[in-house]
């Protein structure tokens, strides 16, 4: 007999994302130069059709972005994970 576990929406957490963000970072003062340079290549890679294969080939999709509108997605996904956290009273064992 299969069980199954319950979705979000019956835990609720309707509206929920449950997508994960994956990015590069520079150690703090790393000059704009160079981070504008580093952002640059990897997006050029990340739409490479190989990449773009693999990265779909697991159910994602490849976002390019600057790095202010990946620091944005940062700071939201803080945001909305502090507050279910605070929320769901969820502590550290």
């Amino acid at each position: 007999m299969l069980s199954s576990s319950p979705t979000l929406i019956e835990l609720g957490l309707k509206g929920f994302d449950a997508g994960t963000t994956h990015g590069f970072w520079a150690p703090a003062g790393t000059p704009s130069a160079i981070v504008d340079r580093v952002n640059r290549e990897i997006n050029r890679a990340l739409m490479l059709p190989s990449a773009v294969e693999i990265i779909r080939s697991i159910g994602a999709e490849p976002t390019p972005m600057s790095p202010a509108e990946f620091g944005a997605v940062i700071k939201a996904d803080a945001r909305r994970f502090s507050q279910i956290i605070r929320d769901r009273k969820i502590l550290v064992d």
